[in-house]
């Protein structure tokens, strides 16, 4: 996650990886939750054509808890 948000300057795309990144800080972060914000984000990118962004994105989706 750390460089994906690095590489991301939009700021819709930020606030989604920066809620992603305090949720799992803080221990409040489910599966579920996860996969919802992780899809958003990669609408997003998707969106703003950052395709590699989006890839990388796409890939935690599909990945398991564990492999996250």
């Amino acid at each position: 996650m750390g460089k994906l948000w690095q590489r991301a300057e939009n700021t819709a795309l930020n606030a989604v990886l920066e809620s992603i990144k305090d949720k799992i800080q803080s221990g409040e972060m489910t599966s579920a939750h996860f996969v919802e914000l992780a899809q958003s984000a990669h609408s997003i990118a998707l969106s703003q054509g950052l395709i590699q962004t989006s890839r990388e994105l796409q890939k935690l989706v599909k990945a398991t808890p564990t492999d996250r």
